[in-house]
């Protein structure tokens, strides 16, 4: 068990949900989710039970609240007293956030030591909250903190930098390979049609009279109903594979025309049209779903993208209300147990296992 887990337990023992605990310690949900279920796992003990959306302890868990609390206690003391005894040392204690701070103090401390060689800093790792009790305690000389709106106005600040988030990808994954989607905003009667630069997953629904086209560089692909990928990128050769279903593609050079069946993919070559049968569809499939990121999407839409990827567990939920709420995850190839705790936890639902349905409710 390591200290930033007893933070995280203590912080959701303290707010009562995930999602509160996840904004005030400025991490995502599921960094929570799984920190808890390692502390279960460990122990081999159930830590929260779920009352009205609401993570309540159990037993075990009470126990372990409070000699975790002490345990945090007792090392926040032991920095406290190993201040004070260097303050003659010309020390300075500072306060930094959990998720970044070592990283933001190794920015901005690097022309620090070069004027003042001699000084040391004593970092402390603390919430907002805490923090702010730490400087008014004195226990703390100053701190680093990215919710300056949450900051008191008797507090001196001075703003250090501005920080920009970026996201990186290995150049082999999916996700480095920029695509664009454009669709109008309203489809026209006879025809849904759309653009496509790059690589992309389709579930298309059926709809009678209005068939789904795809326009991409080299080709024309024309949807009735199924699931597939599509690889459409200038460092790349065109190609499409099949989940279920049937899709009608046609080469813009030539006008050749071919249907690829579930099972099947199409490849150009040599400017043809060539149809293969693969027993890998699955796995061309499934590297859309190693990395998937969820933007305030309704559970219903989530369940159903995940349970494509899964031929055994499936994941449901009880009543149609649940369906509608909303969510921000993202996943890194999990199992379907671990998609629906995940969801689970985030919630403040259940989840139990019946058959090969993992079932969520609250």
């Amino acid at each position: 068990m390591t200290i930033t887990q007893m933070q995280y337990f203590v912080a959701v023992c303290e707010y009562g949900t995930i999602s509160k605990s996840a904004e005030i310690l400025h991490i995502s949900q599921p960094s929570i989710s799984l920190a808890i279920k390692d502390l279960e796992e460990q122990f081999g003990v159930i830590l929260f039970e779920r009352e009205n959306k609401r993570l309540v302890l159990s037993e075990e868990g009470k126990h372990m609240y409070a000699v975790t609390k002490d345990i945090l206690k007792q090392i926040n003391s032991l920095e406290v007293q190993m201040t004070d005894l260097g303050k003659h040392r010309n020390q300075i204690c500072i306060s930094v956030p959990i998720l970044t701070g070592s990283f933001l103090l190794k920015f901005f401390m690097k022309d620090f030591h070069k004027q003042y060689p001699d000084i040391q800093f004593i970092t402390r790792q603390f919430i907002t909250p805490k923090a702010l009790k730490a400087l008014d305690e004195g226990s703390c000389d100053m701190a680093i903190m990215v919710d300056e709106e949450k900051l008191p106005k008797s507090l001196e600040k001075k703003p250090i930098f501005d920080s920009e988030f970026v996201f990186c990808v290995n150049p082999q994954h999916p996700l480095a390979k920029e695509t664009s989607l454009l669709y109008p905003k309203h489809f026209i009667a006879d025809k849904r049609e759309v653009s496509l630069q790059g690589n992309a997953f389709f579930d298309v629904a059926k709809k009678q009279g209005q068939p789904f086209w795809i326009d991409t560089e080299q080709a024309k692909i024309e949807v009735l109903g199924t699931a597939f990928s599509v690889q459409s990128d200038e460092n790349a050769p065109f190609r499409l594979s099949v989940q279920r279903g049937i899709v009608k593609v046609t080469l813009k050079k030539g006008n050749q025309e071919c249907y690829v069946k579930a099972g099947e993919m199409v490849v150009v070559r040599s400017q043809r049209l060539v149809v293969l049968d693969t027993d890998k569809e699955n796995e061309e499939l499934g590297s859309f779903f190693k990395h998937i990121r969820f933007k305030d999407e309704s559970l219903a839409n989530i369940l159903k993208v995940m349970n494509l990827n899964s031929d055994s567990l499936q994941i449901q939920v009880v009543s149609p209300a649940l369906e509608e709420r909303r969510l921000t995850v993202e996943f890194s190839d999990e199992s379907s147990e671990v998609i629906a705790n995940l969801i689970a936890n985030a919630l403040g639902l259940q989840c139990i296992r019946q058959g090969d349905i993992l079932l969520l409710s609250e």
